[in-house]
């Protein structure tokens, strides 16, 4: 029935003042000429004056304490809030959940939609009480990472999706497609180079600038910074596509790093991971399954139905 497999060796390893100038103009009817004792007078008086002027305005713009602590909380505000990232346990396939809140609405963004051969995705995001998606991502057009896209399209409200352009033949793909093509979402082939802001999440493209027509090496990776905290999803990316996001100059640094192909040997070059520098890595693999472990870990830390990291 289905599909492209990925057949690569496989490993697993796993943040005015408003200046009051009050200028008080005195007019005379009869000026009084100063004596030369009264304008030497005159002058010390005139500097006095503006000295007090100058320490008045000074005060002026400095804030007090509560003003600072109140300015500081304003842009806090802009991040504050819970951010739960899910990396849901779909077995040899990639899906990942974000949810925080942002001005009073609760924003959703999915990152790949699992195996074609499970409705483990619908169930994980229904058992999260998920109704409306933002943004979903099939960083690829393999059968494990846009394996349930058509399902999770038909069952909740999903906003816009976004794929790379890659065009292929298999029957995942071509109901992915057409769920797409059918349903009022909107849809977008990002490149490298461009930002958004979906909520207080901001959203770089750091890959890919073209299309190589190789669906590995041509995932969509991004580079996600909430508040002080900031993540990068690379899908499936090779060692090729990987150098290319390193020529490209971005900021690739991440405290954590979704390992591209599922901790594949074929991924997460030397340099690579130097220059994301990451504090934790994730990997999602199959239990026991046949490719060729990374690690030399004699156990494997096995996934809760949900891995859910929290960031506050």
């Amino acid at each position: 029935m289905e599909n492209e497999r990925e057949e690569d060796d496989m490993r697993g390893i796993f943040g005015v003042a408003f200046i009051l100038a009050v200028l008080i103009l005195v007019a005379c009817d009869e000026p009084v000429e100063p004596t030369e004792t009264s304008k030497e007078d005159t002058v010390v008086e005139t500097e006095d004056v503006e000295q007090d002027r100058d320490e008045e305005k000074a005060e002026e713009k400095k804030p007090s304490i509560e003003e600072e602590t109140e300015q500081t909380t304003n842009i806090e505000q802009e991040v504050q809030g819970e951010l739960e990232v899910f990396y849901f346990d779909v077995g040899q396939a990639d899906s990942t959940l974000l949810r925080y809140d942002f001005e009073g609405e609760t924003y959703k963004i999915l990152i790949d939609a699992g195996d074609w051969q499970s409705s483990d995705v619908t169930h994980y995001l229904k058992e999260l009480n998920v109704e409306a998606i933002d943004l979903v991502i099939g960083t690829h057009i393999h059968a494990d990472h846009i394996g349930q896209m058509d399902e999770v399209i038909e069952n909740f409200n999903v906003d816009e999706v976004w794929m790379t352009g890659n065009e292929g033949s298999s029957e995942t793909y071509e109901q992915a497609i057409t769920a797409i093509e059918t349903s009022d979402v909107n849809y977008h082939e990002p490149r490298a180079g461009e930002e958004y802001e979906v909520g207080s999440l901001e959203v770089e493209v750091v890959h890919p600038g073209v299309l190589t027509g190789n669906y590995n090496d041509d995932s969509i990776s991004t580079h996600m910074t909430y508040g002080d905290v900031s993540f990068l999803f690379t899908g499936d990316a090779e060692e090729h596509g990987e150098s290319a996001m390193l020529e490209g100059g971005y900021d690739l640094s991440a405290d954590v790093l979704k390992l591209g192909h599922h901790g594949s040997n074929s991924s997460t070059s030397h340099n690579f991971l130097e220059a994301v520098d990451p504090q934790v890595a994730i990997y999602s693999a199959g239990a026991n399954n046949s490719y060729e472990p990374s690690t030399r870990r004699s156990r494997r830390t096995r996934f809760e139905p949900k891995y859910r990291f929290v960031w506050n």
